[in-house]
């Protein structure tokens, strides 16, 4: 009779023992399963860290979403100011192009009028000119 844990081969009289195969097979199972339950736990510990990490990035995110929500309200007036200095600057400095058109349109042009010989007072200046050039006696304007 062949005993369970020995496999007999076709030739008669050799019977081998599996005691040892088998031994080292349940002490590879063995091995593998440690092995396996090492890295398990290696993949539960990072992920516990991953989900540590999540949750103060979720944290981080709440609190920015916060600042964010408290500082709308001001960068939208800031926007609208902005906006109405813009056209407050636009509108000045076609006042400031029209004001420069019209100072050329009023300004006299005297032919023989030495330049930068009005002194500190133009009117003045510009009145005696006229009275020493025309040799006539205006009136003086005050």
């Amino acid at each position: 009779m062949v005993h369970p844990d020995q496999e007999t081969l076709s030739e008669p009289g050799t019977t081998i023992h599996t005691d040892n195969k088998l031994d080292k097979i349940l002490e590879a199972i063995a091995d593998t399963r440690q092995d396996l339950r090492a890295r398990v736990n290696a993949v539960a510990t990072e992920l516990s860290l991953l989900r540590g990490d999540q949750r103060k990035l979720m944290d981080r995110i709440i609190q920015k979403e916060c600042v964010i929500r408290e500082l709308q309200p001001s960068v939208t007036h800031l926007a609208c100011q902005v906006r109405s200095l813009s056209s407050k600057f636009q509108e000045l400095e076609d006042r400031a192009e029209d004001s420069e058109g019209l100072s050329h349109r009023y300004n006299l042009c005297i032919v023989g009028f030495p330049e930068g010989s009005t002194g500190a007072d133009r009117v003045a200046s510009t009145h005696g000119w006229l009275r020493r050039y025309t040799q006539a006696n205006y009136p003086q304007i005050s």
